[in-house]
């Protein structure tokens, strides 16, 4: 590993890439080094969420889910999709937001850019989600759901990946210099994940209340978006609208240059703040 972490130094990108490749690594052996199933746990409690969510909205309070792209309804695999999205972009982004704190000690000791451990982590709970996401298309395969707009879906796995990473970087620079960061970003997201449409169809949200044209505020949200074009093509098996697509990718592309703007600005020296 030392030798690897001098490496990045000399300015290779192929260095670089070889030591966000080993950090990936050692984070997937660590973190479940000590449980018995080991990444079973990756699809255990994604597939026990699917389950309770389900018999309390679909079955409790009734919410119908839209027709596949067969013709069957199945809630349970309805919110399957949209909750799969919905973990690469939560689990990558709080992950990434502590991997500089996290190696702290040894950016202290030897120079790491300050995006390495972010990347790093990123990469090794992409793996997990990319498992999780298997077991998905799994289940619309049960239920004889599969459409050739599949090819497609890993092009949406990787922005919502890349997304998320951008926001966990901005997110890991700040919690450097305001720890509360954490805190807050917990509280944003509990919020967040009820206002994107995963357990509910937006069709539930009224279009306009008191006068606030509330389901187009839904559709702002950038999530919104990434959850419906996953939906589209894997479960309705149609490809999203181009609107769809295009503001996914602005958001994108606008978290990337913050990203690069928070590096230039306060990223580069960060180690001296650890």
């Amino acid at each position: 590993m030392a030798m690897r972490v001098q490496a990045v130094t000399s300015g290779s990108a192929r260095a670089r890439f070889r030591l966000i490749w080993s950090f990936a690594q050692r984070d997937l052996k660590a973190r479940f080094t000590a449980t018995s199933l080991g990444l079973l746990w990756t699809l255990i409690v994604p597939l026990a969420t699917v389950v309770i969510y389900s018999v309390v909205f679909s079955v409790i309070f009734r919410a119908q889910a839209p027709a596949m792209g067969n013709g069957k309804t199945v809630f349970a695999a309805w919110f399957f999709c949209g909750l799969v999205t919905w973990n690469i972009f939560s689990q990558i982004s709080h992950t990434g937001m502590a991997s500089i704190l996290n190696m702290g000690a040894m950016m202290q000791k030897v120079y790491i850019p300050s995006y390495v451990p972010v990347i790093s982590s990123g990469l090794s709970i992409g793996i997990e989600r990319l498992l999780e996401a298997g077991v998905m298309l799994l289940v619309m395969l049960l239920f004889l759901n599969i459409g050739w707009t599949w090819l497609l879906y890993p092009f949406v796995v990787a922005t919502v990946a890349v997304f998320a990473m951008a926001v966990g970087y901005m997110l890991a620079v700040s919690i450097v210099y305001l720890r509360d960061t954490g805190q807050i970003f917990a509280i944003f997201t509990q919020l967040w994940f009820f206002l994107t449409p995963i357990m509910y169809p937006l069709d539930l949200i009224p279009e306009d209340w008191h006068g606030i044209p509330l389901r187009e505020l839904f559709y702002l949200n950038p999530m919104t978006s990434f959850v419906n074009i996953s939906r589209d093509l894997v479960y309705s098996l149609q490809l999203p609208s181009l609107g769809a697509v295009l503001y996914a990718l602005a958001w994108t592309a606008a978290a990337l240059v913050g990203a690069r703007v928070v590096y230039l600005r306060w990223g580069q020296d960060v180690s001296e703040s650890i």
